[in-house]
Order: C-alpha cells, then sequence, then structure tokens
C-alpha cells in the first residue's frame, strides 16, 4: 500500500505527522505555518519496517491552490515558472530510534520536501526545515529523548506529547539514554559511530551513535596499543607491570630475589632462575643429575657419589658439572668351567666351586678343573680314602682296593681332632671308644690334615668349615668349655671374627627407585654407638622399608632395635 510521506532532505531537519488515510492531504508543522497540498497522484513511499527508501514525484499533479511556500524551500518562486519536475530520491532513513518512540500505528516521515503546482499547470519541488512534531504519546512530564537522526536536536515530554525542546549547543550533543546534553567524547569528536580508541584499563571503547558514550569492544587480556592499522588489544606479556592472565606477578623488572621474579611467579626452587640461598637450579626434579630437587648439587667430592656396591665400580664426581660419574662394573669371570662367578655389594667377586655333594671337589665331567667321579656322593673324590664300601672312593677306576684309616669323630660332626685314634679296616669300626657319655662317638675316614681338623671334638657345631659353609658358622652362643680367646671359633681357624663391625656413620643407607612403587631403603645392619664383642648386645639400626623420596632413606631416620653380635 502507498502512504502519503513527507519527503526532505538528511540534513538538519525534524520529524511531521503522517496523515492517516493514503489520499488525506499532507500536512507539515513549522513554526505556527503549515503547507497543505492536494494530489491526484501520490508520492510512493516504502513502508515495510517503517524505512522510507525512495520517493518519486508524480509527473502529473491535480490542480489545486498555491500552496504557501515554506521559508527556506528550495525551487522556483515565480507562480509562472514552468519547470519539468524530476524524479528525486529520498535517502534511507528511519522513522524513529527504537526504543524512543513506542509503536502506535503510526509513521513518522522526515519533512522537507514539498510539490507545488504553477497556475500554467507545471510542477516544482520545494525543500522547506520544519520543526518537530510527533504523532506519539508520553505520559512522564519533562522526560527528554533525542531525534534519532539528528546529534543535537531533542524533544521533550508535555504530558501528552513530545515537543520540541531546545537543541544541544556548542561540543554538546544529545545522550541517546536520557536526552540529556553531554560534551562529545574527545577521541570521537569528529569520528563516525563505531570509530575505536583504547580506553582506561586495557579497554577498547567504540564511540556510540551520539559521540558523548562509548561502549566496551572488548576487554584486553594484555594491553590496547595504538597501531598504524588502528588500536588493538596486544598479548600479555610477562613484565609490563601488569598482572594478566597466567601471571601470579607482574612487577615490571628483572630482579630475581625480590617477591616476583621476570617469570611473573613467586621465587622457588625449581623454577630454572638461581637465586642467592640455591647451589643451582635445572628447573627439574630429577635426582642425579647435578642439581638435585632441593636446588643443591648432587656431589661435592668422590665421597658423595660412592653407592658402596663394588660391583659397579668406583664412582667418582665430575666437580665441573657435580654430577657422578659411574665407575666400570667389575669383571667377576674367572675362566673356569669349575665355579660360578658372581659378585657382592661388600665383597666383590665370588668364585662359588660347582660341588654338588659338598665335599670340596667339582665333578670331573667340567673338564680338567673337576676331579670327582661322583658328585653325589661326598666320599668319592680323586685323592680320597679308598673305603670297603663298594665304591670308587679314591677315584682311581677300582673299588675297594685298599682299607681305608679309621679316625674317632666323638662329636659326631665327620671331622677328628689331631690327636684322634685311628684304625685301618674295611668295614666302619662301629662306636669310638673314650669319647663323653652322650657323644656321637663315631669314626670318620676324613684324615685330620691341615685346614680338616677338629679344633673342638666335644661340640658338633665346631669343625672347619669351607668357604661355601663359613658364612653358617656365626654364632651368638660361646663355645661352653673353650679359651675366652677361641670360645667362639666356631670354623676352627684359629681366630674369632665378627659378623658386623659397621657403625651407624660408617655405612649410609642406600635408596633405589621402584617403578609404581616409590623408593625402597636398603642397606646392612650397623651399631648405632660401638661394636659389642662376641655374644653382648647393643643398640643397631637397619635400613628398610618403602619411603616417599630418596631423602627419607636415611639410619638417622630409623628405629633402633636391639640386637647381639654373633662371632665364628
Amino acid at each position: 500500500m502507498n502512504f502519503i510521506g513527507c519527503v526532505g532532505m538528511f540534513v538538519g531537519f525534524q520529524a511531521c505527522l503522517k496523515p492517516t488515510s493514503c489520499e488525506d492531504t499532507l500536512t507539515c508543522y513549522k513554526d505556527s505555518g503549515a503547507v497543505e497540498q492536494t494530489r491526484s497522484s501520490s508520492v510512493s513511499v516504502s513502508e515495510e519496517a517503517g524505512v522510507f527508501t525512495s520517493a518519486t514525484v508524480a509527473s502529473e499533479l491535480s490542480d489545486a491552490a498555491p500552496a504557501q511556500r515554506p521559508s527556506g524551500s528550495r525551487g522556483d518562486d515565480s507562480a509562472d515558472s514552468a519547470s519539468a519536475v524530476e524524479s528525486h530520491e529520498v535517502p534511507e532513513h528511519t522513522s524513529a530510534d527504537a526504543g524512543q518512540e513506542p509503536d502506535n500505528g503510526e509513521r513518522t516521515a522526515h519533512v522537507g520536501t514539498t510539490v507545488e503546482r504553477s497556475e500554467d499547470g507545471s510542477a516544482s519541488v520545494g525543500f522547506s526545515m520544519p520543526a518537530p512534531q510527533s504523532a506519539a504519546s508520553c505520559s512522564s512530564v519533562g522526560s527528554l529523548k533525542c531525534v534519532s537522526y539528528a546529534q543535537k536536536k531533542r524533544l521533550q515530554c508535555d504530558g501528552v506529547r513530545w515537543q520540541p525542546a531546545p537543541d544541544c549547543a556548542g561540543d554538546e550533543n544529545c545522550n541517546s539514554e536520557d536526552g540529556s546534553c553531554l560534551a562529545v567524547l574527545e577521541r570521537c569528536s569528529g569520528k563516525a559511530a563505531g570509530f575505536l580508541f583504547c580506553g582506561a584499563d586495557d579497554q577498547l571503547l567504540s564511540c556510540g551513535e551520539d559521540l558523548v558514550t562509548a561502549t566496551v569492544a572488548e576487554s584486553c587480556s594484555g594491553e590496547c596499543v595504538e597501531t598504524s592499522e588502528g588500536p588493538a588489544c596486544s598479548d600479555p606479556t610477562c613484565g609490563d607491570g601488569k598482572v594478566q592472565a597466567g601471571e601470579a606477578c607482574d612487577d615490571g623488572n628483572e630482579d630475581e630475589e625480590d617477591e616476583c621474579t621476570s617469570l611473573c611467579k613467586s621465587p622457588s626452587c625449581g623454577d630454572g632462575l638461581l637465586l642467592s640461598d640455591e647451589q643451582c637450579d635445572d628447573g627439574n626434579t630429577t635426582v642425579g643429575d647435578g642439581c638435585e630437587p632441593d636446588c643443591t648439587y648432587s656431589c661435592a667430592d668422590d665421597a658423595d657419589c660412592t653407592d658402596y656396591d663394588s660391583c659397579n665400580g668406583e664412582e667418582v664426581c665430575d666437580e665441573a658439572l657435580h654430577s657422578c660419574v659411574t665407575g666400570e662394573a667389575m669383571d667377576c669371570s674367572d675362566s673356569s668351567a669349575c665355579t660360578d662367578d658372581t659378585c657382592d655389594a661388600i665383597a666383590g667377586c665370588l668364585h662359588t666351586l660347582v660341588d654338588g655333594d659338598g665335599d670340596g671337589h667339582a665333578p670331573d665331567r667340567l673338564g680338567s678343573c673337576g676331579n670327582d667321579c661322583d658328585d653325589g656322593e661326598p666320599n668319592t673324590y680323586a685323592g680320597a680314602a679308598e673305603l670297603c664300601d663298594g665304591l670308587d672312593n679314591n677315584c682311581n677306576g677300582e673299588r675297594d682296593e685298599l682299607a681305608p684309616t679309621w679316625y674317632k669323630d666323638c662329636d659326631g660332626d665327620g671331622f677328628a681332632a689331631a690327636d684322634a685314634t685311628s684304625i685301618q679296616q674295611c668295614d666302619d669300626p662301629g662306636t669310638a671308644p673314650d669319647c663323653p657319655q652322650g657323644s656321637a662317638a663315631i669314626w670318620t675316614s676324613v684324615a685330620p690334615t691341615e685346614g680338616a681338623v677338629d679344633c673342638y671334638d666335644a661340640n658338633a657345631q665346631v669343625y672347619p668349615r669351607t668357604e661355601e659353609q663359613n658364612s653358617s658358622a656365626f654364632s651368638s652362643d660361646a663355645i661352653s668349655g673353650r679359651s675366652l680367646a677361641v670360645d667362639f671359633d666356631y670354623n676352627c681357624d684359629g681366630t674369632e671374627e665378627r659378623s658386623l663391625t659397621w657403625l651407624e656413620d660408617d655405612l649410609p643407607c642406600v635408596a633405589t627407585q621402584v617403578p609404581n612403587l616409590g623408593w625402597t631403603c636398603t642397606g646392612l645392619p650397623t651399631w648405632t654407638t660401638v661394636v659389642p664383642p662376641c655374644g653382648s648386645s647393643d643398640w643397631a639400626v637397619t635400613c628398610s622399608g618403602i619411603v616417599s623420596s630418596p631423602f627419607a632413606c636415611d639410619r638417622a631416620d630409623q628405629v633402633p632395635y636391639t640386637l647381639v653380635q654373633k662371632c665364628r
């Protein structure tokens, strides 16, 4: 549907009331005067959403009395001028600002264009600048609002309708929020709405339509900076003196000793910055890499590196890198087929004889290093006494060719005293005479030669041991009946050896990391203060258990307990 609208220029004009009918007269108010025109061909105006898109003055206008031309109109003043009417495009404008005027079913148009017919029938187009009137009603007396298309024009409510109000003067514009007059923002002066600029608190601001207000387009996580391409938000920068996203602090300096480091964090061990109270700081928690998790050197000298395990060689400290260098592992091979070669952390290389029957001889099947022709029979090996037992005891290929010599063995441990009674015969002589009552009183074919003499034939636990048997010779009980000097000589080597001689400070605990478990703390028992004599008890500590870190594996943290000194 076509409506009669007010057609006009978009410069310095107000709104006017639209007639209620498309064939009605168009009335524009300016001061106290009016311009009235009767037309037969309408001015075509689109009414979609209240937006005026174009208007064309028809070339045929009906006869009407000449209307009074408004003051300030453009065109030919002569009543008899005859000029052709040209098509005039009206700029697009909305009828009213959204939210400023209620939608009461009426529309306003920008007044300023008039159409007149002269006496000779020709038409002319004029332009006027009428004062604002609005068909919209209002009720809040004294309230103000801005005319939507002019930054200085205002309307004021008289309790019934909106009436023209004094324009904003000088460098002030109408505030679109409440109709008050405010000074144009300095950064928005001479700019178009939407102009961006940097405001306080690193906010990117946008000039409003009224140029007196601005909205926040973006709150910068970094700084708002002016660039050659316009204002923009920069990324957060540590050291700019502003605490931004991802920063715990930012004091704008590189002093690592104050409360905020150049990493914008509080100083702490492990941050990779060397502080005055730290020996080192490599920024990680790796143990043994030269800088420990507590920011101390991994080592200062070779003593800091030893793990008390002779099998993996001697560790040394690289004093330049403050890290331990692993030694060369021991080669325990003795190239003999008759021994099992192993390594003990304290004793070092061990070469255990392959000896199935425990007679001290390896089986001859291993080569020239072995001379036991029957490794399942302890009385059979090269050099053994031939017995009348149907066996080749001396491994010479013959059986029972010589009657063996038997030696009295009162305690029954298989060994005879140096002065033991002997007898030569094939069969076992039976019960040995002159032995203490209740003793075993047997005979043995093992001759009491060097290394095979029973030093105390009244106790079956006292006898010469092989190297493999020696570890089982320790006892916490003295040998009854022997002198004090040898009352713990269970292996008959003529001396007394204590099983535990380490003090707490001599042998540190060893921490070993176990995946998915933590750290295990291991180490031999040690005495806390003194090494007690054989058979005596004192306080001792043992490294054992699962700990949370290698630093918790310390003998000082272990619980002491009472331990009896064993000897052999």
